[in-house]
């Protein structure tokens, strides 16, 4: 299902397409800020784990998606996508116990020209779970990420830096959601355990 809003109207409609290989299920999906451009991310086969790149425009009053690009880099399913809050960097958790950040970079389309075609590579690899990333959040300024993991535990990371600043032990089981205050005064966890830490 997705949802459009146009002014003051509120538009849904289901897709029909198939986001990953071999109808293989979708974890994540996001918007950029501001943008069309949506990521979706899952296991599309044994071997390749993929981030896809898709962009909406409106067709005869129907929402279309276009396919734009891959973004491979991680060896297991990818869980969880999450733009930065200025768009420029897009984070990305998988059962490899990866976390990846992506960076939008612009380029001249041809020499000397004066379009730009947009690119995303990978920037940063962040490493310090001991298993599967499930959830990751944004701080309000896109300086820092929290991520869960089933590793019981929710990291704090610098991303300036690309390093852990700070590990959140307490839940003794999967950590299956992370959330930072708008204000940024707290981090929440929730998990397996039953508990919001």
């Amino acid at each position: 299902l997705l949802l459009i809003f146009t002014n003051t109207i509120m538009k849904y409609f289901t897709p029909e397409i198939f986001w990953h290989a071999d109808r293989e299920r979708v974890m994540s999906i996001d918007f950029e800020p501001g943008t069309n451009l949506m990521v979706s991310a899952g296991q599309d086969n044994e071997d390749n784990s993929y981030i896809r790149m898709w962009s909406w425009e409106e067709e005869n009053g129907k929402f279309v998606p276009t396919f734009l690009r891959d973004l491979t880099g991680h060896a297991d399913t990818v869980n969880i996508v999450r733009f930065s809050p200025n768009g420029r960097i897009l984070a990305s958790g998988s059962d490899d116990r990866n976390i990846l950040l992506w960076e939008k970079k612009l380029r001249p389309k041809e020499f000397g020209s004066a379009e730009d075609i947009e690119s995303w590579g990978c920037a940063k690899l962040l490493q310090g779970h001991g298993a599967d990333v499930y959830d990751l959040c944004w701080s309000a300024d896109g300086k820092h990420l929290v991520s869960g993991s089933i590793d019981n535990q929710t990291l704090i990371w610098n991303i300036e830096k690309g390093r852990c600043i700070q590990r959140l032990d307490g839940h003794s089981n999967f950590v299956q959601g992370v959330a930072w205050d708008p204000l940024n005064k707290f981090i929440m966890s929730h998990s397996c355990d039953r508990s919001v830490r």
